[in-house]
C-alpha cells in the first residue's frame, strides 16, 4: 500500500519550484509515476508531497531546434514518442526502440524524463541516447544546466540530478545522411541478456 501523501498539480515550472520549496525538501516530482509509485509502494522511498508535472505544457513539447537537434519534452510519454512522425523521421531507431518498452499500459503512462531520472540499469532509452550523444536539460529555482547522458547517469539508480531539479527536455543531435543509429536487445528464452546501441558513419 502506498502511504498517504499530498498531491500538488502546478501549471508552470515556477509553480512547481514554489511547491517544492514549500515542503522543505519532503517532496518528489512526479511525471508518469510508473517507477516512483512502485518505489513508494515497496517502502523504498517516502515523500509527504508529490508534485505532478503533467500539467506543465512546455514539458510536453516536441520540436526540432535551429541546430537540427530533436528536443523532446521530459513529460512526453513513450507512446507519444513511439508514434511521433517527427521522431520517426529524425531518429527512427528511437521510435522503434520505444515501441518495445515494457507494455502498452506503461508506454501510455511512463515518460522519457521519468525513465532517465530513475537510471534503471535495464533502461533501453538511456543506452540509446548515450550512444547518440544526447543531452539532458535540467532546471531549478536559480538556474538551468545541460548534461550529456553519460554525465547525467552516474550509475545504477543514481543520477546527477539534484532533488530540487526538474528534467525539462532531452536533446538528440541531428546526424548527416551517412550516419545510422540503431539499437538491439539480445535475449535468450525471452529474457534480455544484453543491449547494444550503435551509431555508425
Amino acid at each position: 500500500m502506498i502511504p498517504r501523501f499530498f498531491l500538488v498539480r502546478p501549471s508552470s515550472l515556477a509553480e512547481a519550484f514554489d511547491a517544492y520549496l514549500a515542503t522543505d525538501g519532503d517532496a518528489a516530482y512526479l511525471a508518469g509515476g510508473t517507477e516512483l509509485l512502485q518505489v513508494m509502494k515497496m517502502g523504498l522511498g517516502q515523500f509527504g508531497t508529490l508534485i505532478d508535472l503533467k500539467g506543465i505544457p512546455q514539458l510536453h513539447r516536441m520540436e526540432q531546434g535551429d541546430d537540427g537537434a530533436l528536443r523532446i519534452g521530459a513529460a512526453t510519454t513513450h507512446r507519444t514518442i513511439e508514434h511521433s512522425p517527427l521522431v520517426r523521421e529524425q531518429v527512427p531507431g528511437f521510435a522503434a526502440l520505444t515501441a518495445r518498452v515494457a507494455n502498452v499500459r506503461v508506454r501510455n503512462t511512463g515518460t522519457i524524463g521519468g525513465n532517465l531520472a530513475f537510471a534503471e540499469p535495464h533502461s533501453d532509452p538511456a543506452t540509446f541516447l548515450l550512444a547518440c550523444g544526447a543531452t539532458v536539460e535540467l532546471a531549478r529555482p536559480n538556474g538551468r544546466r545541460e548534461l550529456g547522458v553519460g554525465e547525467f547517469v552516474l550509475g545504477p539508480l543514481f543520477t546527477a540530478r539534484e532533488p530540487d531539479e526538474i528534467i525539462v527536455a532531452i536533446n538528440v543531435p541531428r546526424v548527416g545522411p551517412s550516419t545510422g543509429r540503431a539499437y538491439e536487445k539480445i535475449a535468450f528464452f525471452e529474457r534480455p541478456a544484453a543491449s547494444v546501441a550503435v551509431v555508425l558513419s
